[in-house]
């Protein structure tokens, strides 16, 4: 294993959330992915998004339910791509602040919760 993640609830008087999330690496070498892994991750995004949006086409919902959907997904790309760097940036050592690591996270939970309510509804 070459993290290990701590979760601490607590009280910060600086801070603006009550819990910390630690990384700790348990090991020196940073494995990088191989390029077959890099190539296959963005083949799958490129496909799930080709499809989301031909299903998107293709449906007979009115266009603002359209303009709901595609926010929605544009909105979760942005705030995963944004939780997938702050996760690695503080893996790497690079300072990233509390706030936008809580509202990255903040982002990419409320985006799955939007596109469930509007599915639901």
């Amino acid at each position: 294993m070459l993290f290990t993640i701590t979760l601490r609830f607590s009280y910060h008087p600086h801070s603006y959330f009550w819990f910390s999330i630690f990384l700790t690496k348990t090991n020196n070498m940073l494995q990088k992915p191989s390029n077959a892994f890099v190539a296959a991750s963005w083949a799958a995004m490129g496909i799930g998004i080709i499809g989301y949006f031909i299903g998107l086409w293709r449906s007979a919902m009115s266009l603002n339910e359209k303009g709901y959907y595609f926010t929605v997904v544009m909105f979760g790309l942005f705030s995963a791509v944004s939780v997938q760097k702050s996760v690695r940036d503080r893996l790497e050592g690079i300072a990233v602040t509390d706030i936008y690591y809580g509202l990255s996270w903040f982002a990419t939970i409320l985006c799955m919760v939007l596109l469930a309510v509007g599915l639901f509804n």
